[in-house]
């Protein structure tokens, strides 16, 4: 938007200069350089309202509907068992370290 701005003005600085058109010629390049202006930042603001992309914070999953589990007969069922287990301390605040250990148990 800035980069925008400053070429055209500097387009119709040396326009108006270089060249010596009369004051019509000046205003109609000098009209029609507006119109794109407002154009462009008609444009981004509809775009977005405030200037900004909308941002979406922590959307949750959509869960429809879960598959049934299905068991035959014969076959073992296991169920994850975890807990916490103390691997020692830290040795500047004396705050004791944990790891999650797990395993597999049949019912």
């Amino acid at each position: 938007m800035k980069k925008l701005i400053a070429g055209s003005m500097i387009v119709l600085s040396s326009i108006g200069s270089a060249h010596a058109w009369g004051d019509r010629e000046q205003g109609i390049v000098t009209g029609i350089a507006a119109v794109l202006a407002l154009q462009h930042i008609s444009r981004n603001t509809q775009a977005y309202p405030n200037g900004q992309p909308p941002v979406v914070v922590g959307q949750q999953p959509v869960v429809v509907g879960q598959a049934p589990v299905i068991i035959y007969p014969g076959q073992p069922v296991y169920r994850q068992h975890c807990w916490p287990q103390e691997v020692g301390r830290d040795p500047y605040t004396g705050v004791p370290l944990y790891q999650t250990r797990c395993r597999l148990q049949q019912y």
